[in-house]
């Protein structure tokens, strides 16, 4: 929840200017996101001296100086509000209204009436505020318009402290007093607390409306304070203080990135902010702490996308900052930079440091009504240090408070009483009524989740926060048998979902069956993600300057793109009332689950957090295994690296290491020997991997020992390694909600065409290394691996596109897959200069079953400018198309009605980014443009197996069409371990990176 409300500098004007939309995109060379822009803006105003501060709050607290005159300690307490001191605010305007009361009077006072009531508010006294406002419309002897100003204020002091029906009420009683005064404070007042009981409400399209009403009002109000002098009366209409009306804007504008937070549009929340700070940092000092409480707020925006190393960076920047300004190291602006510190240490499950830097806010009373009294953060740090019996206070206190204002109902108070029944169970183990009460809560809690930062793969706070409620529930539920289902279908609900929400929007399309819908489907999707697109391009883009035309006009392509996906959705709702459903795949029950089993599969799953992980294997008929795990995270990614070291080729030597069958062997008994008695005797295992084992194809895993046999060529030896693959096919999906929705997508057209393929395609620079003898020098499909003739190791320092070499194998490999498939390879295989992005984004690519790519594929950092994965094709200036990049956002354009894509390139199997889930880049984008199943690398393939592989596979299901997709790359697999050779004999392909590097993702039987 954001806590900065009263961020300073011409925020209004910025926020009018959030960008709208996207125009036509450079391609590929978008930077990559960054603060070094708002780092530097910053950094140069510290190494500036702080200039002197107007009034000193510290002086004038310690002498109460009643002798100053009323508008001179007015002054002294805006000041102490602009330091976040709102509680020394309220004690000065304490003084301010006795002096006024002896000066004015008692009833020509409300100007500091309702500065008492902003300040109680900001000093987190919302009942305070909500009195002294009552107080004021009961006893104010100005016109209706005045009373009904009072009014609408205590209405959001009601809506603060969880009286939603009576500040329903007061809207309308404000309204009804305050009709036909536009323009007027009521009205600001009025249009605020509609979107705070909007939000209370999670009614975010009522919010987002009033929020555009109180704009509105906003713009009056700025423009006739403007030439206001204090606070005076006419024609009915409130004139105001132009200072407080700045406030409210600031104010207003603060709660509008609010509401963005709570819709999960964190980019947009994110450029509103980027171009406040910039303008708040216009001619004045830009590190003042009104421009540092702005950095800070971004940096709360950027932790809820997952980027905590940005907004701890961001924190530490806002409190030196702070500190130059002389502000005291209580003042609750600091506490916001430091608790915001803490945050993201325990987004990082650094429990112990994050605990540290919270300290100090235990010890002031008053400081700890704020971050302490009814906050979720003490309650998580209580339960991961040890501290039950704080953790189980705190938490009660919490949970009643969100029960009393929220609701039995709201996310909020289901996360409170999910927290204070773990702390009940830390206090009592035996008791396990609260383990009953987690069970009905957790998964109520994670249905009202918030978006994460999919684009990342990188949750937020409150996912994070809530991903670690649930994870600590399993650990404890899982002593009991009885929950293993339970538990399979919450895992299965806690990872990231943009993989399964791609499936999901092509089933949607492919089940409207009526063309007419599933192009208004299609439509709804593309406008959607083009949003998202637009406002993350111009997130990009804030480190660059934009010309200020250009940045109103993408702002005005995002802005039409929302007004048509709203009416393209009202449409979709009233034909197709499934379709919400389709997009947003559930996780499937045991039977449902079972139901979709073949007798011949089992479905395995895994799940792992810090501590541990968790194990499913769930057979068409008999019991399912369940299995805690003693490996975690951590140590699941150590051993997943060591065992992918060996499958890429050192790149100085072109050496292949040995790969650790005695690792292989002991991943197996950790992750499938303890559920063993699910899985085996199954032909085909459909996997649903979890975190690093999204990266580690589970059919190299060895089921026992190795026996090491000597004599006949390189790598022969591996032949006698008892791996996975020969006892079942293995295929993986994202999740069993994916699954689910893959075995629901109907058949393709009958009338597509069989196969269409691109690939040797030209790059403008040299030819393959011809002294590349086969024993030494592998010809790898990626850049990586850069002494081994990928790419030229000069050249490679500036990762040019141009200094990619052809890959011979493709164009024969291509060739002969539409020969076994009955293909033209004179028209439908695309190959040098024909292999371009024009050729693929043709029509007759969307109607073929077979669709494949032969030939590099990149990750970002690859080549400069590339910020998400791609396909390498040939660029305009080798003949082809473009810059030669088909990447992600561009593949999930195209649309297609595909059996199968196959990806015979380098690491397709790639996530989108760091920590994001397996498959989450390329992949997620084909499953969207409408593949029904992929065959991805998941390293960097050599092409002389690659080309064995893939023909053979479609040869062998050409064969026997009775064969699921996945026991045909079984047996293919199997086949090259056993009798396949590279060059003229002089090596086995036994090794896995030979005959390992691909899966298939997806429906193992479509």
């Amino acid at each position: 929840m954001m806590r900065s409300w009263i961020a300073a500098g011409l925020f209004a004007l910025a926020a009018c200017q959030v960008p709208d939309a996207v125009g036509p995109v450079s391609e590929s060379k978008l930077p990559p996101r960054g603060i070094g822009d708002i780092v530097a803006l910053v950094e140069r105003g510290l190494a500036e001296p702080a200039p002197p501060r107007e009034v000193q709050v510290e002086t004038i607290l310690e002498k109460a100086a009643p002798h100053l005159e009323v508008d001179r300690l007015r002054q002294v307490a805006r000041v102490a509000l602009d330091d976040g001191r709102p509680q020394a605010a309220v004690e000065i305007l304490m003084q301010v209204l006795q002096s006024a009361i002896r000066i004015y009077g008692r009833f020509n006072v409300e100007w500091l009436r309702y500065d008492q009531i902003e300040a109680s508010a900001a000093a987190g006294d919302h009942r305070e505020a909500m009195h002294v406002a009552l107080d004021l419309a009961d006893k104010a002897r100005g016109s209706a318009i005045s009373r009904s100003a009072a009014m609408a204020r205590a209405c959001i002091g009601m809506v603060a402290t969880g009286n939603l029906s009576g500040a329903a009420q007061l809207i309308e009683s404000s309204a009804s007093l305050s009709r036909g005064s536009a323009r007027s404070l009521t009205e600001f007042n009025l249009a605020r607390c509609r979107g705070d009981l909007a939000l209370a409400r999670l009614n975010t399209t009522e919010a987002r409306d009033h929020y555009r009403i109180a704009r509105r009002y906003l713009r009056g109000i700025v423009g006739e304070a403007g030439a206001a002098s204090g606070v005076t009366s006419r024609s009915g209409y409130l004139a105001l203080d132009p200072r407080l009306v700045t406030r409210m804007a600031e104010d207003l504008n603060m709660r509008e990135v609010t509401a963005l937070i709570a819709e999960g549009r964190f980019a947009e929340a994110e450029v509103a902010l980027r171009s406040a700070i910039v303008a708040a940092a216009t001619g004045r000092d830009p590190a003042s702490p009104a421009v540092a409480q702005l950095v800070a707020t971004l940096g709360e925006v950027l932790a809820e996308q997952g980027r905590f190393a940005d907004a701890r960076r961001l924190a530490r920047l806002a409190l030196r900052a702070y500190r130059r300004a002389g502000l005291p190291e209580m003042s609750w602006l600091m506490l916001d930079a430091q608790v915001l510190a803490s945050e993201t240490l325990m987004a990082q499950r650094r429990w112990a440091e994050a605990a540290e830097t919270f300290a100090p806010v235990y010890d002031q009373p008053t400081v700890a009504r704020r971050y302490v009294v009814g906050q979720v953060m003490p309650v998580l740090l209580a339960l991961k240090t040890g501290k039950a019996e704080a953790a189980e206070e705190f938490a009660r206190e919490l949970a009643k408070r969100n029960d009393e204002g929220l609701g039995a109902n709201h996310p909020e108070t289901l996360e409170a009483r999910a927290l204070h029944a773990l702390a009940r169970l830390r206090l009592a183990p035996t008791d396990r009524t609260p383990l009953a009460e987690l069970a009905r809560i957790v998964p109520r809690m994670l249905d009202d989740r918030a978006s994460v930062d999919d684009e990342s793969g990188k949750a937020g706070l409150k996912l994070r926060r809530q991903r670690s409620i649930a994870e600590a529930y399993m650990i404890e539920a899982a002593g009991d048998p009885g929950q293993a289902a339970p538990l399979l279908t919450l895992s299965d609900g806690l990872r990231y979902r943009t993989v399964d929400r791609a499936i999901g929007a092509s089933a949607a399309r492919l089940a409207a069956g009526n063309s007419d819908l599933a192009a208004l489907a299609r439509r709804e999707q593309d406008l959607r993600a083009g949003i998202a697109f637009g406002f993350a391009r111009l997130a990009r883009l804030a480190d660059q300057f934009v010309p200020p035309a250009q940045r109103s006009a993408m702002m005005a392509q995002i802005e039409s793109q929302q007004r048509e996906h709203g009416a393209v959705r009202e449409r979709i709702a009233a034909a197709f009332p499934a379709y919400a459903a389709l997009i947003e795949p559930r996780a499937p029950s045991e039977a449902e689950l079972r139901a979709a089993l073949r007798p011949h599969e089992a479905a395995v799953a895994f799940y792992f957090t810090p501590e541990g992980g968790f194990a499913w294997a769930v057979p068409k008929a008999g019991p399912l295994a369940f299995a805690r795990l003693t490996v975690g995270q951590a140590e699941l990614e150590a051993k997943v690296a060591r065992l992918r070291a060996a499958l890429e080729p050192d790149a100085a030597t072109g050496e292949v290491a040995r790969f650790d069958t005695a690792l292989a062997h002991e991943l197996y008994r950790d992750l499938l020997a303890p559920i063993e008695a699910g899985w085996k005797g199954a032909k085909s295992l459909i996997v649903v991997p979890h975190g690093a084992l999204g990266a580690l194809p589970l059919g190299l895993l060895a089921t026992g020992p190795a026996r090491a046999s000597a004599g006949g060529p390189r790598f022969a030896d591996y032949r006698d390694v008892p791996w996975l693959i020969r006892q079942a096919a293995v295929s993986q999906v994202p999740s069993l909600a994916a699954f689910m929705t893959l075995r629901r997508i109907p058949a393709g057209a009958a009338e597509r065409e069989a196969f269409i393929g691109f690939g040797d395609p030209l790059f403008g620079g040299r030819a393959p290394a011809e002294d590349a003898g086969p024993s030494t020098r592998l010809a790898m499909r990626g850049v990586r691996v850069a002494a081994m003739g990928a790419i030229d190791k000069v050249e490679s320092e500036s990762n040019l596109l141009s200094a990619l070499v052809r890959l011979p194998d493709t164009a024969e490999e291509l060739v002969e897959i539409a020969r076994i498939l009955g293909a033209d390879p004179a028209r439908d295989v695309h190959l040098g200069a024909a292999a371009n992005k024009a050729a693929v984004a043709r029509p007759e690519t969307g109607r073929r079953k077979v669709v494949a790519f032969a030939t590099h594929g990149l990750v970002p950092g690859d080549i400069d400018g590339l910020t998400e994965p791609a396909l390498a094709l040939t660029p305009a200036a080798a003949g082809g198309s473009g810059d030669g990049l088909l990447t992600m956002s561009q593949v999930a354009e195209l649309k297609l009605d595909a059996d199968w894509v196959v990806l015979s390139a380098c690491n397709t199997a790639a996530a989108q980014g760091a920590g994001a889930e397996a498959v989450s880049g390329l992949g997620r984008a084909f499953f969207y443009a409408g593949a029904r199943s992929l065959l991805v690398s998941n390293w960097a393939v050599e092409s002389g197996a690659a080309r064995a592989l893939t023909t053979a596979l479609f040869r062998t299901h050409a064969a026997d069409q009775t064969l699921e997709r996945s026991e045909s790359l079984r047996r293919v697999m199997v086949e090259m371990i056993d009798r396949g050779l590279g060059g003229e004999g002089s090596y086995a392909r036994a090794h896995p990176l030979f005959w390992a590097p691909f899966s298939l993702i997806g429906d193992p039987a479509r």
